[in-house]
């Protein structure tokens, strides 16, 4: 396993915002949408509140998009390893004392009670993988399901779609 100084330095933690090789929010929202990385999940949860309140989030978050099976809370093998790298981003020294909510989001179609139902199985599986396969203490997560209530994207195309099932890590304290 990389020590913690390994860490901060290959993902420029340990360098001022703004500087060195800390990923801008695209390149968080891009690399979310193909491979997390520890660096990108630390420096999210890390970043200072949003001020704006026409965003669902204000506290720091980011956007997991971790995959299950079609209309169920069962984990793809894909959805595991970027989880793996999710619970080693909450072990990191800046966010080892700190406590998440597991937001749990589905897209728009289908039935919106069953939405929401799958949304919450979807963050308790979450949550269940990391205390189980991650070590994450279980009372440092909290799980809420919102079903398509909260979409990060309007619209009911295919990418639309894609982009809304989602699981959301969001820094409580």
């Amino acid at each position: 396993p990389a020590t913690e100084d390994f860490i901060n330095k290959h993902y420029g933690l340990d360098e001022p915002a703004g500087q060195g090789s800390e990923p801008a929010e695209q390149e968080v929202q891009q690399q979310q949408a193909d491979d997390i990385t520890v660096g990108a999940i630390v420096e999210a949860l890390t970043r200072p509140a949003v001020e704006d309140t026409s965003v669902a989030y204000k506290r720091p978050h980011v956007d997991l998009d971790i995959k299950f099976e079609f209309d169920s809370a069962d984990l793809t093998d894909k959805g595991k390893r970027d989880l793996d790298i999710a619970a080693e981003a909450l072990e990191h020294a800046q966010l080892r004392n700190s406590r998440f909510m597991l937001a749990g989001h589905t897209d728009s179609t289908g039935d919106p009670s069953h939405n929401a139902t799958l949304s919450l199985e979807r963050a308790e599986s979450t949550r269940d993988y990391l205390v189980e396969q991650g070590n994450i203490d279980a009372a440092r997560l909290e799980v809420i399901g919102f079903g398509s209530s909260k979409p990060r994207v309007e619209g009911d195309t295919v990418e639309a779609r894609r982009a809304n099932r989602r699981v959301v890590i969001e820094l409580i304290q």
